[in-house]
């Protein structure tokens, strides 16, 4: 045997049949890897690359390699190096697609009409060049024009136009056309170009200049491309512009796992490979090495309900005896997110590390009663990828003016107020109030209003007025008692609601859910405030020091051994020990569905997402619904999410409630053995604020167990036991109420 052969036979050590015989496929054709989750998808592509150059196919220059991550691109180049033996990664091409951009942009850069250093604009570099253009051009550069502006440059390049290829078809287009093009001029003459510029310009640099043409298919012999399935119009047109009928793609991804249509993903050039290259081979990674046979069976039956996909069935490679998936129902939110404590905690008791533990939800705002219930517990926590509920920009504004409601003495929560929303009240007119707030012994609010009225500071007098008005009029309700009515007064006053419905689309989607989250907190904090727990202060006051706790609650161990909390888009890519996916009802898990792409495209991809979700998990699935939800500060019921539906009994192992035929909506009953010293259903009680009621159920273990009282006032509520204060009333006293 050869050296050469030897070190190529050497390279396979390891690999499955199937990896094996993608690894070594014909090198002068066309091949797609269906790589499913956890089946070696990385393993197959830089073993390919290793093959090809110890098998003398390509020399290591030879092979270009596209990726989406800096960190997948990084772990390649590494991988590669140990195959090949190589001290480094000089000189191969092993990046992100914008990397390998630059680097032909840098090489031909007079051909690409670019100075040879040209500058690299980031969002924020971006974001400045627009508002300057919009404010040369008298029109709006407030936030949400800006981001507007950004936006709708980045889909005309992302779709390859220049200014002079829009055919405007709406007003908005219309009123934008002009600021590309001269956001245009402005970057070649500053010699800058912005992330989408650099494929656009790459794209064209190839397409335009038959000398690069021929340059690049000299000298690539192979194309290589990771999460195939991510792929959007322009990355693709480059791709198929610079390999030609020369150079033969290799691709690896999984259409089962294309969650980022908003991105501008297309799995449609994944599903259409084979037709775009005739003759192409095409292997399916099936074997998975992460999850056990419960597992995947459960994700290979929730997956067959999408149609648009090329057809594979995950197995384990080790069949073994899993434990079964769970599915359990409960109330509502709260008692999802007790649920997720106690199985956080059991998991610990039996020998598990908290870390072992991830929490995946479907939107961001999902996180507060997670966060709230885990902090309560001291179970310490990790939000991935995110910052804490209490610790986000928008919650923090809202708790700004909460707090001045509370103590209109409060200048650190006036500071805050003052310029959320921005209402002219500059740095100027806020020195100023301080220094006399300071000299009168006076606050921050006071002093603003009693400037105002002196006149002086002509744009500051109207913004001031306008926060100190709006705090006057939240007050109202603060004094009246009522937590809830409060929070939406300071959330419709404040303008925070507004501004945020008028900034980015997907920003501010996302922040004015977490305002809505915020109410919903309040309104549960309120079910279960008690005033003789807090003798010195109000539902407010108690409110706000919950708050203050939950931000700065760290819990030991956060930042090593801690639960993971985070959305299923972030979890892509990772796995653990032990999955919960909570929040799955309609209108969370599937989010929503239509739009552009219609209903049914939509639909998939957030069958997709939970196909991710599930597939995250090694050794142990929890899937997790309730029967209710706060919306605005209302309970509402819900329903579960069709994507249960379908998935066989005998691969489930269900939660504490009976599980009927059809759509799983069985009322949250768990059987309980009751303590001798807790009163049975249908014994009448007396509780400090909601009066006299009478137990009707049960619900949780011991340590965070849940009692419903009917109250004759107050009507059904859910109380945690230990904190409830229930005190039975006299057996005769049950007779002949009406509750």
């Amino acid at each position: 045997m050869s050296g050469d052969s030897a070190r190529a036979d050497g390279v396979l050590h390891g690999l499955n049949e199937t990896q094996r015989a993608a690894v070594v496929s014909d090198p002068g054709r066309c091949a797609l890897v269906l790589a499913g989750a956890g089946t070696g998808k990385t393993r197959v592509l830089t073993h390919r690359y290793a093959w090809l150059v110890e098998s003398g196919h390509a020399r290591p220059g030879e092979i270009l390699t596209v990726t989406f991550t800096n960190k997948a691109a990084a772990e390649m180049r590494e991988r590669i190096c140990q195959l090949l033996e190589r001290p480094s990664a000089g000189g191969l091409w092993i990046g992100t697609f914008h990397a390998q951009c630059r680097r032909m942009l840098q090489r031909f850069h007079a051909e690409a009409q670019l100075p040879a250093q040209f500058q690299i604009l980031d969002r924020g570099d971006q974001s400045a060049l627009v508002r300057q253009v919009l404010a040369d051009r008298g029109m709006p550069a407030k936030r949400r024009e800006v981001r507007d502006a950004v936006a709708w440059i980045s889909r005309c390049k992302g779709s390859g136009l220049r200014p002079q290829s829009v055919a405007p078809d709406a007003q908005f287009e219309e009123r934008l056309l002009p600021v590309y093009e001269d956001y245009e001029r402005r970057c070649r003459r500053g010699g800058m170009a912005d992330f989408d510029e650099l494929l656009l310009r790459a794209l064209e640099l190839v397409r335009d200049h038959e000398e690069v043409q021929r340059h690049y298919r000299r000298r690539f012999r192979h194309m290589l491309a990771d999460e195939f399935q991510d792929t959007n119009e322009l990355q693709y047109a480059w791709m198929q512009l610079l390999a030609g009928a020369e150079i033969p793609l290799f691709v690896v991804g999984d259409d089962d796992q294309s969650i980022y249509s908003w991105r501008g993903a297309r799995p449609d050039y994944m599903l259409q490979f084979e037709r775009k290259h005739p003759g192409s081979a095409r292997y399916a990674l099936e074997r998975n090495y992460r999850s056990t046979k419960s597992i995947l069976d459960v994700a290979n039956r929730l997956i067959e309900d999408n149609k648009m996909r090329l057809r594979k069935s995950l197995r384990p490679n080790d069949a073994g005896d899993p434990a079964p998936v769970e599915v359990q129902d409960v109330r509502d939110e709260i008692a999802e997110a007790d649920t997720v404590v106690a199985q956080i905690r059991r998991w610990q008791e039996q020998g598990g590390n908290f870390r072992d533990c991830a929490v995946l939800y479907r939107t961001n705002r999902q996180s507060q009663p997670l966060e709230a219930a885990l902090a309560r517990a001291g179970v310490p926590y990790r939000v991935y990828g995110g910052l804490r509920f209490f610790e986000r920009q928008e919650v923090r504004d809202a708790l700004a003016y909460l707090r001045l409601c509370a103590n209109p003495a409060d200048d650190v929560a006036w500071e805050r107020a003052r310029g959320a929303p921005r209402r002219g009240i500059g740095d100027a007119f806020a020195r100023a109030v301080q220094r006399e707030a300071q000299r009168t012994s006076s606050s921050c609010a006071q002093t603003a209003l009693r400037l105002c009225a002196q006149g002086g500071y002509a744009r500051a007098v109207a913004g001031g007025r306008a926060v100190v008005e709006a705090l006057q009029g939240m007050r109202a309700p603060a004094r009246a008692g009522g937590l809830a009515q409060t929070v939406a007064a300071v959330l419709r006053d404040s303008g925070l609601q507004a501004m945020y419905q008028e900034s980015d689309r997907n920003l501010g989607e996302a922040r004015c859910e977490n305002l809505d989250e915020l109410l919903n907190a309040a309104a549960a904090f309120e079910d279960a405030y008690d005033p003789a727990d807090h003798p010195d202060g109000d539902a407010l006051s108690a409110f706000l020091d919950s708050a203050t706790l939950d931000a700065g609650e760290r819990g030991e161990g956060a930042a090593g051994d801690a639960a993971q909390l985070m959305s299923l888009h972030s979890a892509k890519g990772l796995e653990f020990p032990f999955v919960m996916v909570v929040g799955l009802v309609d209108g969370l898990l599937p989010l929503a569905f239509g739009g552009e792409r219609g209903e049914e495209a939509s639909l998939e991809e957030e069958r997709r997402l939970l196909y991710v979700g599930c597939t995250r998990a090694q050794r142990r699935l929890l899937l997790l619904y309730s029967h209710a939800r706060r919306m605005a500060g209302q309970f509402a019921d819900v329903r579960s999410s069709r994507f249960l539906d379908g998935l066989p009994l005998q691969w489930l192992a269900t939660g504490p409630a009976a599980r009927g035929s059809g759509r799983r909506r069985a009322k949250a009953h768990p059987e309980l053995a009751l303590d001798a010293d807790l009163p049975p259903p249908g014994t009448a009680v007396a509780h400090p604020k909601f009066g006299e009621g009478v137990v009707l159920s049960y619900e949780g273990g011991r340590a965070q167990l849940r009692v419903q009282v009917r109250f004759a006032r107050a009507g059904a509520k859910w109380l945690v036991y230990d904190y409830a204060r229930l005190s039975p009333l006299p057996e005769g006293a049950r007779d002949g109420r009406s509750i």
